[in-house]
């Protein structure tokens, strides 16, 4: 607690982090006016602290509850804050609001919408609340207090790992480069100046993710500052050797070097001098063995902030890094660096894929390649086995909306956060292996169990969806649907002559089809079987409508979804290719007449690429004469409908041509 003049108190409410969450920091700032809670949260944080907030808002006086982190769960709190009094305010980014639903029912909002604002909290102090410039985070918010130099950073400022606990400034400083890295990575370090200007004190930063930290501007400053001085190995091992400390602990770290026989660095000074006076003699070896120990030994969670720090100090210094770290560091790392991979020792032999084709640009995971194969040498176990193993895909809701509304790049980091969060289970849940995490085509993911029933599947599955529902990892709430399919299942519709590459290939086709009902029964939800025989034909098929026209479109929309179908919209050629390249429809149905990329251009596109060249193709038009059937049959398009056509016509059309995908 920060006491001040004018009886002008801060105090943090904070919560340590449950499993594959952010930590969680609310603060109250009192006055004798008004309460201000900055940053309330979700439910389960509030709920711990509220008897001690209560206690706070003494008698009746008016509060103000302001959301600067419009993340997961942010509103999820304010019903356990109402009785708190009966003039409560609620005071946040307009973009915040407009996505909070009902959460703010019983609240007089107030919706910043200008660069800047006042809320008087004493009758000397008031707090400057401002809208954050950082593109990714969009309804951000951020607040100073003048008369005790409190930045109140929002989601900005954070961090992750025991090192922000030790009070050792280093470590303090690399939990906080750590979370950067992996949650703010194009955060600048004139980000506060933007927000305030240049002339804010600032002595003390009070970040939603992670714990009130003095030191203020000279601390931000650390934040940005270039470590990187004297020899390249030295250099590197020790920054490597903080971050590790700042996320494992200092004892782990040490214990990592120790063991590979690299010297240990001291934590405050480097390698500058050891025992005896004598200067570390490092070598490239050194750096080899310490990545390779790291991999080993370090939780996946820790992993994922340490090999950006790892692929950026490879870039500046010229070092080898590992295969993973090249993938897993490639979408990691913050823009404006590239990293090369350690030579091979041998070249690959011609008839073994290369790393390249097995593994997930965007993720660093084993792709569908590797899947399917894997997936076919579980069927090989003993027959008498039983709980063979159950299969997850693993869906991204709503990445046609994300890609829309943040671009491809925010649509990759989307699917990058999904990868995290689902290495982080892995690493927490598996047990030798146990548990297999793969990247599908698209915006999914298989998860895969080498024991088990369905049941069991289905009870991680929705662990699964609970973390990705409550991780407040990427700028919005993320949401997944999940299709469970038991191996066991596959083997008992089948004969066993069928080999093991085709009983894989039903396996994945049923998960895929579970998925897309869970997805189409509201999304964020868990399916484990199968419909109803009497459930319509087109149900958890995908149609992408490409066309500009949006009366039709919203006709066309409303009866392929009362039929069943889950809808994709492009507007134009470009948006669709978008689209298509995050998630395989099983159907397009695409204009001629398509703004940046017609639709005669779009298939042509498709047919480049084999994967795609099988979607089924139809295509509609107010023209359709001799020229436009001809250059239709050119494409492969066999399916040209003329515009206005019968709806019952192209749902019968889409019916006979899903039907064995739905």
């Amino acid at each position: 607690m920060t006491s001040e003049p004018n009886q002008l108190t801060i105090t943090p409410f904070y919560s340590s982090p449950e499993e594959l969450d952010l930590p969680f920091s609310t603060y109250v700032v009192s006055g004798g006016s008004r309460l201000v809670v900055v940053d309330p949260g979700p439910a389960w944080h509030i709920r711990k602290h509220t008897e001690a907030i209560a206690n706070l808002a003494t008698g009746g006086i008016p509060i103000v509850v302001i959301v600067q982190t419009p993340g997961p769960g942010a509103f999820s709190g304010l019903p356990l804050l109402a009785g708190l009094s009966a003039k409560r305010n609620l005071l946040l980014h307009w973009k915040a609001a407009s996505g909070a639903g009902d959460a703010l029912d019983g609240w007089r909002v107030q919706t910043l919408t200008t660069k800047s604002a006042g809320l008087p909290v004493s009758p000397t102090a008031r707090l400057a609340i401002g809208i954050t410039s950082y593109a990714g985070a969009p309804g951000s918010l951020m607040s100073f207090e003048r008369s005790t130099g409190t930045l109140f950073s929002g989601p900005f400022f954070g961090s992750l790992g025991p090192g922000q606990d030790t009070g050792l400034p280093v470590l303090r400083r690399e939990s906080v480069r750590a979370y950067r890295d992996v949650v703010t990575p194009n955060m600048l370090p004139d980000m506060v100046e933007t927000v305030f200007g240049s002339d804010r004190a600032i002595n003390q930063i009070a970040p939603t993710h992670g714990k009130l930290a003095v030191g203020g501007t000279a601390l931000i400053k650390t934040f940005f500052a270039d470590d990187d001085s004297g020899p390249a190995i030295p250099c590197a091992l020790y920054r490597l050797f903080v971050r590790v400390a700042a996320l494992a602990g200092v004892d782990a770290a040490s214990g990592i070097y120790l063991a590979t026989g690299v010297p240990v660095p001291d934590i405050d000074t480097g390698y500058r001098v050891l025992r005896g006076g004598q200067v570390a003699g490092l070598a490239q070896d050194h750096w080899t063995r310490i990545l390779e120990a790291i991999e080993q030994w370090v939780p996946g969670s820790a992993l994922t902030s340490i090999f950006p720090l790892v692929a950026e100090m490879a870039e500046r210094h010229d070092l080898p890094i590992t295969n993973a770290v090249q993938k897993f560091g490639r979408a990691a790392r913050r823009p404006g660096t590239t990293v090369s991979p350690s030579p091979s020792p041998a070249p690959a032999s011609s008839a073994t894929p290369g790393t390249d084709e097995l593994t997930d640009s965007t993720t660093g995971l084993m792709n569908e390649t590797v899947f399917k194969q894997r997936l076919a040498g579980q069927f090989r176990g003993d027959a008498e086995m039983e709980g063979r193993g159950a299969v997850m895909v693993v869906g991204v809701d709503n990445i046609q909306r994300i890609n829309a509304t943040y671009g491809r790049a925010g649509g990759d980091q989307a699917l990058y956060t999904i990868a995290y969060l689902l290495r982080n289970f892995q690493s927490a849940h598996s047990r030798r292996g146990a548990h297999r995490l793969y990247k599908l085509s698209g915006s999914q993911f298989a998860y895969v169990l080498s024991h088990g029933s369905v049941a069991e599947g289905a009870e991680i599955a929705e662990l699964i969806r609970r973390s990705v529902a409550e991780s407040a990892m990427f700028l919005e709430q993320l949401t997944v649907s999940v299709g469970v399919v038991g191996l066991d299942e596959v083997i008992e519709s089948a004969e066993r002559r069928e080999g093991e590459e085709i009983l894989a290939d039903e396996v994945t086709s049923r998960a895929f089809a579970r998925m897309r009902i869970a997805r189409k029964g509201g999304a964020n939800t868990v399916c484990s079987a199968d419909p109803a025989a009497a459930s319509v034909v087109g149900t958890g098929s995908t149609v992408l409508i490409a066309d500009p026209d949006a009366p039709y479109l919203e006709m066309l929309t409303k009866q392929l979804e009362d039929q069943g179908y889950t809808v994709l919209l492009a507007r134009d050629g470009a948006e669709a290719v978008s689209i298509i390249n995050q998630i395989v429809p099983d159907a397009i149905v695409a204009a001629v007449m398509l703004p940046k990329q017609n639709g005669f251009a779009l298939r042509e596109e498709l047919r480049h690429d084999a994967s795609l060249s099988q979607i089924p193709f139809i295509l509609v038009s107010h023209r359709k004469t001799d020229e436009t059937i001809e250059k239709a049959s050119m494409l492969g398009i066999v399916h040209f409908l003329a515009k206005p056509f019968s709806l019952v016509e192209l749902i019968g059309l889409l019916r006979n041509l899903t039907r064995s995908q739905g």
